[in-house]
This record gives structure tokens, C-alpha cells and sequence, in this order.
């Protein structure tokens, strides 16, 4: 509003409130630039209520914080700065701040200023002057500051004296009833093929006076450090959910290798153990910028060395790897039968990103089918003998491999502790011990600290009998056990876990009821886990059974590994807190929280999920720019994905204008002459997960991988009601398989009733009719609108890439176009060449046959 010389008024909307008169005229388009402005209050306000109204009209609360005292037993970090009052208290109003809260800037007029201070300082204010004092200004050393602020009908009073800070705060008595707006549309999902379809979403007034700020407070005084008190979806803090994968350049350069651009994107093949190595060392590499460590030793045998004794291992002992190799692979090179300077051979020698992985397969997997019979059964007579070489080939390499120059003796299990922790330490053929980097918010390692999984390859390469990752992790544990070495955190009884875990060497007393005392100051570090980012690495670290192989096998479908449960954390996610300005560049401090897969697969995508309430957007995208360029550095793509990107735009807390696509399966062209089911031949209680298997072969056939490791000891890796979602190798695309068990029409599920009824009428839309009665397989697919310039590189491609993927599976799964039937049975015949190879090499008896079991 305005007032003008003659005296008029004129309302306005805008940046500045005259730039458009206002008119009851309509108005002849839509007025963008009203919509563009977000509704903004000022900073400050005069309102406050009277006595009176305080007594009657609202409910008082008041409580004290002592953070101090709080914090005096978590055993913070000393490089970190002290919670005191006033960090405290300048962090509660920031809060309440970002949460729409205003000043209250008491009134000061001079013919009512002894009425107001006297009002005001029996409810406990001060006047306006120490209201409006600044909030990281004046003498720490003052007896008190104060400010009120206010939302809505809500007030709030803090005030601050060495060490404490209280808070006042008044809600309303009768608060206006709760009231929502449902509004229906029709929305039509973009490169949907279907119309326009029918939704709905509810607009809802959410109470102020239920935000429950005792327990911010209580979070803030803490600093995040007390995990009594943890983030909740009820305090509205942010987050942000990434994934770290394998950055596949030569995948990327098949889906321009066609006759023109992205002429087929089914280029995709079998990641063979030369990108599991690959993407292995990428990630600790990662985890140490994370976790701010240093190299303090380095020993004569490089990570990526030791890391080449698993190919080394793979292709001499894992028979999965060999018959790939053999058969499918055709790589003659890459058997036991070659020598070990071409089996260890590393494939990044030249230091160049083209060259960072060996070809995938999907060409020689394609021309399968096409072998001539005798060739293919020549292909798998000579991988059983390969497997026959293996054991031979790895202990004449061993020997070859070590240094008999040094005078070293070969280590057993039998070994005296003594010995061990000699060469456990040796500067040359020991390990190499990492450190704390200055500065950081994390306690001091103790000496001689390690990674766990450099541990397990040392114990490969030094130690007689120690053939495998299992037998390594064995001996390390009778290591702890016997108490040359210990978790970090001092915890005694914490076992060894292969992977990006924190141990020291036991150089002093080794006795199990010994007390060393750490450089922590404390035997145990209570907060260790709150410090240190620690990931198991999955034992399986060799070629994972395909799902086109496992599909056919005879029985039921394998369950998928477990791992050693000894040495495997139980839980699946893990939280660790994170120093959001490691340059100190914010004049308060600032924190957050990191959520993380505890296991890392190398066929699955590594999440990391960053919640912060405490913490300045602009800050924390400089740190999160780091950790994608130090993830470019080593190999792997680091982007940001949506929390919940299938969900339908009619649930709960979804974006309304945002929906998945479903993309069907056309299973009725597998069927043969006679019509027949194409799983007629497999019993009736498996074929739901050899259809699921079928469905994960199509995407691995197109470069998807699970964004989570696979649930052990479960059939295709997937546990019971689960809805496993994939996520596109260039992080532009998402995919989910829902579980036709789950959408049946009797489900009390009502989230899964609105899925079964969204995919009822999508089929519908394509001209499929109505499926009520029996729902077809098929996909869910969704866009990573979150995948903006700032993130794209040469292998997320660009919008044309993601239209022509969506195009090319739909292509794909309605079997127009032959390749779904032409896949089909490459698979069998990829099948039935494994199971002959296993009856081979395990001397089985059974008659082997090449047509469909009956």
C-alpha cells in the first residue's frame, strides 16, 4: 500500500507494491509474476498480546536447558569448539527463525513506556532494547539476553544467563480448528503414453502449536552427539538422499556405438571381477576423504595390487568366474591355464578413464544362442578343466609372487603372536597405517591403525593356508581374539568385519583382561560409530550369479548367500555425524547427519542420505561438490536421487504432479506352438520368482543395478513384500518391480490399492483392457528429475538418452520386435551350458538334456 500527495490509496502486489495498480477487472492471462514473489513476512513485528490475554487465551509452558552439563559425558571431539549458553541460545533463535518465527520488537512510546515495562516484566520480559539486541553480538559475559519471537498465535521467549538458557512459550487455549481442501484434477504423466487420468490431493493447515520445540532444543544443546534425541519427519528438517556407483564410460560409449545415437540400449553386460575391484577400491578411497584420514606407512605393495590377488583369486578358484571366462567370455587369457602376468595384468596401467575396465559381454552373450553345439560343449569341457588348473596355477603364482630376498618365512596360522605382530608392522611388507587428519572433528586413532579389508589381502599374501576372503577373515578374527588386534574404538569384544572397518596393532599388553587405555582417554569410545564412517564390503566379491542363469535352475530358485554372520554387521543402515564446514567458513557453527548402507555389494548402488537441521544450504553444497569430485576422481558417480520417487500422486506428504509410468511385460510371447506357459516345465510355487528373475534380466540387459545390496538369504535377493527398485547406471532413470502377490483385490493395504488400481487403468490407456483379474508383470518407471546440468557428465547423457531408454524398453518388453523371445533363450541356453558345466566339474551323474525339463 501507498498514499500519494492527493491522498489516495492504492493496493498493490509485487516486488515493491506499486508496480501493478490493482483492478476488479480480469484479468487476460495468468498473472506469473504475482506467483513468481513467495509470500514473505517481515523479520520483526510489534504484536504482542496483553496480560490478560495471556492468562485467559493461552496455555504456558517454560523449561531449562543446561547444555554444559549435557554434553560433559559425550566425549566430544577436543579439536571441536565447547557447547556453551550462548552457542546454544544463538541456535535456538536461528531456528525458530527458519521456521517463519518474527521479532517482537516491544513498543517504546514514551507516554505508555512505565505502563509497558511494568506489564511486561511481571510476564518475565525484558524491554525492547534487550529484545532486539543482536543475536550473535554484545559481552558473552553479561548477565542475561533475551529475545521473543513469535508465529501465528505462538510465542516464545528465550533468555539466556551463564551456563543456562530458559525457555517461555505460550500457545493458544482454544486453538482454530484443523481444516483441509481436497482438490481433484487430471493429470497426464509426461512421455506417458496413457491420457489424462484422475487424482486428487488434500491441502492441509498444519498446527503450529504441535511443533514440538522442547525436543529441538534438547537436539541443539547436544549438537546431534546424544542419540536420544534424533531426527523425526515430525521436525521438518531437510535431507538429501545420493547414491554411489560405478562410473561405467565404456557402457556409455555402446549406447553411441550403434548405427545412429542410442540405436539399442540393451548393450549392457555381466560385471566381471575386474569392475568389482574397481569399484572396491573407488569406494575406500572415497570413504577416507570422508573420514579425513591420511597415509602415515606405506608398504611395498600397493592397495590396487593387493586388491588384483582377488582377480587373481577369481580366475583361478571362483568357478562362476571361469566358466564365464570360457564359455561366455571366450577370453582364453583370463584362465588359469595363462600365465599370472596376464591374469594380474591392471587394467588402469595408463592412468586413463577410457581404459578403467575391461569390455563387457553382451555381444558374445548375444551370438550364444548361434554356437555351434559341438563348440559350446568344447567351451565348457575346457572351463571344468580350467577349475582342475586353479588350484595348481594360484600356489605356483604365491610362490613366484613373494620376495624370498627379504628372508622372510611364510606365516601360519600356527605362528608365534609375537612374529605376527612383526610383520604385521613391517614397514615393508606390513601394512599400512592411516591417521587423523588436523583439525578434524574426530578423536585420534590410536598407533598403528588400518583399514580391515587391506588386512584380509595382507593375510592372503602372507600367511600359508589363507586361500580365500573366508579364510582370511577367520584368521584376522583369531588375531582379535587372541589380542593383537582391536577395533579402534578399543571395544574388545567387537568382532572383525572385512570391508572400511578401523583396527590397531597391539603392540603393548595383549591379554584379554588388559586395560589399554586409548589416546580417546577412555578404554571404549562411546560415540565411535557417531564418528567414524564404517562399511562392510560384501564377501561376494567375485562374479554374482546372473539372473538369467538362476531363472532356470532345477528346484527352487537358490536363496541368495549369507554372509558370515560372525564377521557381518547386523544392521542395515548405519549413522554417522558430519562436519558440514570443514573449512570453517560459517560464523556459527554447523553440523549434520549421514544415514549409509552398512554393506557395500559391488553390484548394488552405495546410498548416503545427508539430514541436517543445524546447517546453511550453500555450505553444505560446497561439501557435498567435494564428495562428487573426489567420487569422479576414483571411478564412481556420485548423484542425488528422490526419497520416494514411485509414489502416486494421491498418497500422503506426494508431489501432486508427479507419477511413475508403468511399462508392461508381454510374457504371452514366450509361449511355444502349442500355447503353453513359458514356465509350464517348473512347479507352480516358484514361477512367481522365476518371472521376477526374468524381469531383473531385462535390466541388466539395459544397465540397471539395485540401488540397495540384496537381502541375504531371500530367492532374487529380494525379501517377502519388498518392491525392489534399480537405478539406470548413467542415474537419469528408476525403476521398481512391484509384486503381483501383494496386488491382489483383497489387500488391506491401501497404499498398494491405489498402486493396483493406478495400474488398472494405465493398462486400460494402452489398450490392454481391463486386467482386474489377473494384473500382467511389469515395470514402474520414473524419472531422476533431481539429475539437473550441475550433476550431468558424458555418462548421464542428456534428456534425448532417457526418452529413447524408455522407448527402446518398451520396445523391448512387448516382444514386437523378437529380442524378449530371442533373450529368452539365450538364457536357457546360457543355463543349460551351466548346469552341464556343474555336472562336469562336481563329477554328477545325472544325464544332462538341452530341452526344457518336463
Amino acid at each position: 500500500m501507498c498514499e500519494s500527495d492527493a491522498g489516495t490509496v492504492t493496493w498493490g502486489w509485487g516486488g515493491s507494491g506499486t508496480d501493478r495498480e490493482w483492478s476488479a477487472q480480469p484479468q487476460s492471462s495468468m498473472d506469473w509474476k504475482s506467483l513468481a514473489y513467495p509470500p514473505s513476512l517481515p523479520l520483526t513485528t510489534d504484536f504482542f498480546p496483553d496480560r490478560r490475554s495471556l492468562e485467559n487465551d493461552y496455555v504456558t509452558s517454560e523449561y531449562t536447558l543446561l547444555p554444559e552439563d549435557m554434553c560433559a559425558d559425550l566425549g566430544t571431539s577436543p579439536d571441536r569448539e565447547k557447547v556453551t549458553a550462548p552457542l546454544v541460545y544463538n541456535q535456538m533463535v536461528y531456528q525458530r527463525l527458519a521456521q517463519n518465527f518474527q521479532i517482537v520488537l516491544l513498543p517504546s512510546k514514551p507516554a505508555t513506556a512505565n505502563v509497558t515495562a511494568t506489564s511486561l516484566s511481571s510476564l518475565g520480559i525484558q524491554s525492547r532494547t534487550s529484545s532486539s539486541r543482536k543475536l550473535t553480538g554484545g559481552d558473552t559475559g553479561s548477565p542475561s539476553k533475551q529475545i521473543v519471537l513469535s508465529v501465528g498465535r505462538v510465542f516464545h521467549i528465550l533468555s539466556q544467563s551463564e551456563p543456562v538458557v530458559r525457555v517461555k512459550s505460550y500457545s493458544p487455549r482454544h486453538p482454530f480448528p484443523r481444516t483441509s481442501y481436497n482438490y481433484t484434477y487430471r493429470f497426464r504423466v509426461p512421455d506417458s503414453p496413457a491420457g489424462f487420468d484422475t487424482s486428487f490431493t488434500q491441502f492441509t493447515c498444519e498446527p503450529l502449536e504441535l511443533y514440538r520445540w522442547n525436543y529441538v532444543d534438547q537436539y541443539l544443546s547436544t549438537r546431534g552427539e546424544d542419540r536420544t534425541f534424533r531426527l523425526q519427519e515430525s521436525l521438518k528438517y531437510w535431507r538429501a538422499r545420493f547414491c554411489l556407483m560405478h562410473l561405467d564410460i565404456s557402457g556409455s560409449k555402446r549406447l553411441q556405438a550403434g548405427a545412429s545415437m542410442y540405436d539399442r540400449c540393451d548393450v549392457f553386460g555381466f560385471r566381471n571381477q575386474y569392475n568389482h575391484v574397481l569399484v572396491i577400491e573407488g569406494l575406500m578411497r572415497f570413504l577416507e576423504t570422508e573420514n579425513k584420514l591420511k597415509r602415515v606407512s606405506t608398504n611395498s605393495y600397493g592397495r590396487r595390487d593387493s586388491l588384483m590377488n582377488l582377480v587373481y583369486l577369481a580366475a583361478t578358484r571362483d568357478p562362476l568366474s571361469i566358466f564365464f571366462n570360457a564359455v561366455v567370455d571366450n577370453h582364453p587369457e583370463f584362465l588359469p591355464s595363462s600365465s599370472p602376468a596376464t591374469v594380474m595384468r591392471n587394467p588402469m596401467g595408463d592412468r586413463t578413464v577410457e581404459n578403467t575396465e575391461e569390455p563387457l559381454v553382451p555381444e558374445s552373450l548375444a551370438s550364444l544362442s548361434e554356437i555351434d553345439p559341438a563348440e559350446l560343449e568344447e567351451r565348457v569341457a575346457r572351463a571344468v578343466r580350467e577349475v582342475e588348473l586353479g588350484w595348481d596355477s594360484w600356489i605356483d603364482w604365491r610362490m613366484m609372487n613373494w620376495d624370498s630376498r627379504r628372508g622372510r618365512k611364510w606365516l601360519t596360522p600356527r605362528s608365534d603372536r609375537a612374529d605376527v605382530i612383526r610383520c604385521l608392522t613391517d614397514p615393508a611388507e606390513g601394512l599400512s597405517f592411516v591417521e587423523t587428519q588436523p583439525g578434524s572433528w574426530c578423536h585420534q586413532l590410536p598407533e598403528c591403525c588400518f583399514i580391515s579389508a587391506e588386512a584380509t589381502l595382507w593375510a592372503i599374501r602372507a600367511v600359508e593356508g589363507v586361500d580365500t576372503l573366508v579364510t582370511a577373515i577367520e584368521y584376522l578374527q583369531q588375531l582379535v581374539n587372541d589380542g593383537c588386534i582391536r577395533h579402534a574404538s578399543g571395544n574388545k569384544n567387537l568382532p572383525f568385519i572385512f570391508g572400511f572397518y578401523l583396527y590397531f596393532v597391539v603392540t603393548g599388553d595383549r591379554r584379554p583382561d588388559s586395560n589399554i587405555v586409548l589416546p580417546l582417554g577412555y578404554t571404549v569410545d562411546q560415540n565411535f560409530d557417531c564418528e567414524w564412517c564404517e562399511v562392510a564390503i560384501s564377501e561376494n566379491s567375485c562374479r554374482s550369479m546372473p539372473a538369467c542363469i538362476e531363472m532356470f535352475i532345477d528346484g527352487p530358485p537358490p536363496a541368495r548367500p549369507t554372509e558370515t554372520s560372525a564377521y557381518h554387521p547386523k544392521c542395515l543402515r548405519k549413522e554417522v555425524s558430519v562436519d558440514v564446514d570443514p573449512g570453517r567458513v560459517s560464523s556459527r557453527e554447523v553440523w549434520g547427519t549421514a544415514r549409509y548402507h552398512a554393506t557395500f555389494n559391488p553390484d548394488s548402488a552405495f546410498e548416503l542420505t545427508v539430514e541436517w537441521l543445524a546447517a546453511s544450504g550453500p555450505i553444505l553444497g560446497d561439501l557435498i561438490g567435494m564428495w562428487s569430485r573426489k567420487a569422479n576422481t576414483n571411478g564412481l558417480h556420485f548423484l542425488p536421487v528422490p526419497h520416494d520417487p514411485f509414489v502416486l500422486p494421491d498418497m500422503p506428504n506426494a508431489d501432486p504432479l508427479r507419477a511413475p509410468i508403468f511399462v508392461p511385460l508381454n510374457v504371452e510371447c514366450l509361449r511355444d506352438e502349442t500355447g503353453r506357459d513359458p514356465l509350464h516345465d517348473f512347479p507352480e510355487e516358484t514361477r512367481s520368482s522365476r518371472l521376477l528373475l526374468l524381469q531383473f534380466s531385462i535390466l541388466d540387459l539395459f544397465g540397471f543395478i539395485r540401488d540397495r545390496p540384496p537381502t541375504s538369504g531371500t530367492v532374487a535377493g529380494v525379501s517377502h513384500m519388498e518392491w525392489p527398485q534399480f537405478i539406470h547406471c548413467t542415474g537419469g532413470m528408476l525403476v521398481t518391480v512391484p509384486q503381483l502377490e501383494d496386488l491382489n483385490s483383497d489387500t488391506r493395504d491401501h497404499d498398494k490399492l491405489l498402486y493396483r488400481n493406478y495400474i488398472i487403468r494405465q493398462c486400460q490407456f494402452l489398450g490392454l483392457g481391463d486386467v482386474s483379474d489377473r494384473l500382467p508383470a511389469g515395470f514402474l518407471w520414473a524419472w531422476n528429475f533431481m539429475l539437473n546440468k550441475r550433476w550431468r557428465n558424458m555418462v548421464t547423457g542428456d534428456e534425448m538418452l532417457q526418452d529413447w531408454m524408455l522407448s527402446d524398453v518398451r520396445r523391448f518388453c512387448d516382444g514386437s520386435d523378437g529380442r524378449l523371445l530371442a533373450h529368452w533363450q539365450r538364457a536357457r541356453a546360457l543355463s543349460d551350458a551351466y548346469k552341464k558345466f556343474e555336472q562336469l566339474r562336481t563329477g554328477s551323474r545325472d544325464e544332462f538334456s538341452t530341452e526344457p525339463n518336463s
